[in-house]
């Protein structure tokens, strides 16, 4: 019996967890100090990600006013996936005014939001609302921001390029030597 409790123990793999503890979260005026971006929008779509190494929500906006962050028609966020990782529950169709910040753990120089944040539906945002006062009134386009994410960063494409030049190289190399 000990043999196969010990055998449970060594070869059980431990589920993956974790869990969100958050402070009240500060005044407007530091919260905005602190943001990358602060806007108000509707989210327009949203996709979830499962994978270890990219666990989350991307929630996609199309902003209606701006108070700091590009000013751009659409945004792209990253958010946990549930309270647990403080995930921020937005839902598609319904509109927030959103406090975000600068997260290395979604890649790099990535917006993000959660629960811990100021980030709050706009019906309930009143008092957030009334402080930062009016903001800048963003014209409807197609274009997205999504700080960070881009699809290919300058050092990847710096590192490609060199690599690319090194093969044109030893092929002129090679034909010379023929």
């Amino acid at each position: 019996m000990l043999l196969l409790l010990l055998f449970f123990l060594v070869w059980s793999k431990p589920e993956e967890v974790s869990a969100c503890s958050c402070v009240m979260p500060p005044p407007v005026d530091q919260a905005l100090e602190e943001a990358k971006a602060v806007f108000s929008g509707k989210v327009v779509g949203i996709t979830e990600s499962t994978k270890s190494w990219n666990r989350g929500k991307t929630v996609t906006f199309q902003v209606n006013e701006i108070w700091k962050g590009e000013e751009t028609g659409k945004i792209e966020i990253r958010t946990g996936l549930d309270d647990g990782d403080c995930g921020f529950p937005f839902v598609e169709g319904e509109s927030y005014l959103v406090f975000a910040t600068v997260n290395e753990m979604y890649g790099k120089n990535t917006l993000a939001t959660g629960i811990c944040h100021r980030t709050a539906s706009l019906a309930d945002a009143s008092e957030e609302l009334s402080e930062l006062g009016s903001g800048k009134i963003i014209e409807q386009s197609n274009e997205t921001t999504s700080v960070g994410n881009k699809t290919m960063d300058a050092g990847w494409k710096v590192a490609i390029s060199c690599v690319l030049l090194i093969l044109i190289v030893i092929t002129i190399y090679s034909r010379k030597k023929k």
